[in-house]
């Protein structure tokens, strides 16, 4: 299952350092799948324009009837095939 692309919003975005061009976001996901459907491989794709790798996103997913908050890491934005993500580990 897809998500639906407008439901995802980027509310902040910041080049990692001085004299670089690689940035990272940070999105919004409000869903009402559940997050194990979130992860799943492909998930993303429609929004694959708008993603990178290494850009955070905080999924307000369900879970057992409750809405759960949970932030996921992009790890994968091929020009065709799946977007990947995982958990976002604390570090």
């Amino acid at each position: 299952m897809a998500h639906y692309a407008k439901s995802l919003t980027r509310f902040a975005s910041a080049v990692i350092s001085a004299g670089s061009t690689a940035a990272v976001s940070l999105f919004w996901l409000p869903t009402s799948d559940a997050m194990a459907t979130v992860l799943a491989d492909g998930y993303l794709n429609d929004s694959r324009d708008q993603l990178n790798v290494g850009d955070v996103i905080l999924v307000a997913a369900v879970q057992g009837g409750t809405v759960v908050y949970e932030p996921i890491k992009v790890t994968a934005v091929p020009a065709s095939g799946d977007v990947t993500t995982a958990a976002a580990a604390a570090a």
